[in-house]
């Protein structure tokens, strides 16, 4: 009958050569601790006291802060975890600053760096296999209880991978493009969220103008509204007429309220993506105009993020083509394997070092498998590039061919404006000498506010799909001081 404390470690190495290891400071104090322990009786608890503090004291810090870790996760309650949930954006600056701040603090960003410096360290993680792997085992306790034989025994081994057909490097090289795809998503998410961001901007101004635009016109038509209602309660002029004057005003008055419900909702819009209402800023048109190409070439959209992000999954996948052809090839590693018992431990004495060669015979045509599941994940991204390079093409196309009708939108706006005002200077004189009615005059006004409108909202139509573009080029990120890669 045996009774053994088993304890299992894997150690660092600092530095390796063919000829001999140099560990860190955890294996020296270890091997001091064993020949000492040899040297005297061994008593369970003598053999227990002296094993925990072995394992605990070059580590304490490290299980202090992981312990640290684990009370404040345990501690945190949901309120606490959303308490930062709501937007709290720097707005005092200026537009390019204001957005900056908005699109560093957002969750979706974040979330993605977050995930981008995951995938760092786990390219860190496959690269140490590259070096000597170093792993002690010790067991300790009453070995034979009828023998009353006890002991402890110490077992190291080491071991580090010398060729392997280039299968860790295809494996290295995939997750480094892999964390290239990464970076470019960080980046296509950003120039996503920098147009969301702006259209938003957009929609608040947009609604703004429009509620300004049509209180200062129901104020213009504040006296003859009135008019209206006392020539409607006193029962006098054509009926008719009266009643298309006051279908007119009831429109007035609809659209007045539409407005003012639509320019709350982009209010509330801002404030959930900045944190508070603009101080004065205006959005930065002169920015955009700056920023927007002449000519959209190939290449342009070429180095788009989200193209860029394609190519790299593509590259990725044929890297990992690479590390399965060669998986299951030759692999020689050099191996050491020391065995040291101590007091009256039963266990034999045991060294050995030399090279190891394996190969695998048979794997039940698994290899072929994943070699055709490689391949199928090569053609799967690169249809995915080229998809994603036709939409890119079609937005950017489209969001050009809507600038420029708006353009004209805009033009044709503003003729029917100046048009629709000229009439009303008219029919208010006609007004007066009786040669024109009250609803000719208030549905005047009505065309005046509906051009005025049209121009607003083919502006802002324009402008947005002018962020569209920026968006498929990832222009307005560099232009306002975006770090693509954030920490």
């Amino acid at each position: 009958m045996r009774i053994l404390i088993h304890y299992h470690r894997t150690l660092c190495v600092d530095k390796s050569f063919f000829g001999g290891v140099i560990v860190k400071k955890n294996l020296k104090i270890l091997l001091i601790f064993l020949f000492v322990s040899g040297c005297d009786g061994i008593g369970v608890d003598k053999l227990k006291q002296s094993s925990m503090s072995f394992f605990k004291s070059n580590d304490s810090s490290q299980f202090e802060v992981l312990q640290n870790y684990n009370n404040e996760i345990k501690k945190q309650t949901i309120q606490q975890l959303l308490a930062g949930a709501e937007a709290k954006v720097n707005i005092e600056g200026s537009f390019g600053e204001s957005l900056k701040s908005a699109v560093e603090k957002d969750p979706g960003v974040i979330t993605i760096s977050r995930e981008l410096l995951a995938m760092k360290a786990s390219v860190d993680v496959t690269k140490s296999q590259k070096e000597f792997q170093v792993s002690g085992t010790l067991y300790g306790g009453i070995e034979d209880v009828s023998d009353n034989s006890k002991g402890i025994a110490m077992v190291l081994s080491a071991n580090r991978l010398i060729f392997d057909g280039g299968a860790l490097d295809a494996q290295i090289a995939t997750q480094n493009f892999s964390v290239k795809s990464k970076e470019y998503a960080l980046r296509a998410k950003i120039d996503e969220r920098l147009m969301e961001l702006a259209s938003i901007w957009v929609e608040l101004e947009r609604y703004e103008t429009l509620n300004k635009k049509i209180e200062d016109r129901v104020g213009v038509l504040g006296p003859l509204i009135s008019k209206l209602e006392q020539v409607a309660e006193a029962g006098l002029g054509d009926v008719r007429q009266v009643a298309a004057a006051q279908r007119t005003v009831t429109k007035i008055q609809v659209t007045q309220a539409d407005i003012a419900e639509k320019f709350e909702a982009a209010k509330v819009n801002f404030v959930n993506s900045f944190g508070s209402l603009p101080q004065g800023q205006r959005f930065d048109h002169e920015l955009v105009l700056r920023l927007m190409p002449e000519v959209v070439t190939k290449e342009m959209a070429n180095q788009a993020a989200a193209i860029q992000m394609r190519y790299a999954d593509y590259m990725a996948a044929e890297a990992n083509l690479q590390s399965v052809l060669v998986r299951d090839g030759i692999k020689l590693g050099f191996e050491s394997r020391v065995t040291r018992p101590f007091g009256a431990s039963t266990r034999d004495s045991d060294e050995s070092i030399g090279f190891a060669l394996r190969k695998t015979l048979f794997n039940g045509k698994k290899n072929i498998s994943e070699i055709e599941q490689a391949k199928a994940q090569i053609d799967a991204n690169i249809a995915k590039l080229n998809s994603s390079y036709r939409e890119g093409v079609r937005v950017i196309k489209n969001a050009q061919q809507n600038v420029s009708s708006m353009k004209e939108a805009v033009e044709l706006a503003r003729k029917n404006a100046q048009i629709a005002s000229d009439e009303i200077v008219y029919l208010r004189k006609q007004l007066v000498i009786g040669g024109s009615t009250l609803d000719s005059v208030l549905s005047a006004e009505a065309r005046l506010y509906e051009a005025e409108a049209n121009e607003i909202n083919f502006e802002a139509e324009k402008r947005k799909s002018e962020l569209s573009i920026l968006n498929g080029l990832s222009l307005l990120g560099p232009a306002i001081g975006i770090a693509y890669e954030m920490n």
